[in-house]
């Protein structure tokens, strides 16, 4: 499988399909979340975690700790040829890697909450082409921030392939 390509599936018409779970969809405990919500925003996605996998790989292998990671993962590679990276944009990784800039991911906070999240959602909105990416930094937003300067020159070089 190419990154790049897509992939359609139908899961849910046959009964050895896949099983999603949304555990979040707590009716009875929507006061904390969901009852002052117009109907059309009790449901975010972004808000959605989603099960797909609880049963772990009977492998006996010390390297892998995520067991139940490494069974979803043999699954989907078995099934649509699919590796863990596939799940990155494919976009941004050909960008990326098309201009052999060393990139990697990270995650800190959720969006639009406290200790975490930029404007380029904000701007995505309007149809602005956005990307949400920047170097590595240490002590963020303190008096003094600590960066690599190797980090720092590819970032620089990142923007500059995104933009054009």
């Amino acid at each position: 499988m190419n990154v790049f390509d897509k992939i359609e599936d139908t899961i849910g018409e046959d009964d050895r399909d896949t099983v999603f779970i949304i555990p979040d969809l707590l009716p009875h405990l929507d006061q904390h979340v969901q009852r002052n919500r117009k109907a059309s925003e009790v449901l975010k996605g972004k808000e959605m975690n989603i099960l797909v996998g609880w049963i772990p790989a009977t492998i006996n292998d010390a390297e892998i700790k995520k067991l139940v990671k490494y069974n979803v993962l043999q699954k989907l590679h078995d099934s649509y040829g699919m590796i863990e990276e596939d799940f990155i944009s494919a976009e941004l990784r050909a960008l990326f890697d098309g201009a052999e800039i060393k990139w990697q991911t990270g995650m800190l906070g959720k969006v639009n909450e406290r200790g975490g999240g930029t404007v380029a959602m904000f701007l995505a909105h309007y149809g602005i082409r956005t990307i949400d990416a920047r170097e590595a930094l240490l002590s963020m937003h303190s008096p003094l921030e600590i960066a690599s300067k190797f980090d720092i020159h590819e970032i620089y070089r990142a923007y500059k392939a995104f933009y054009g």
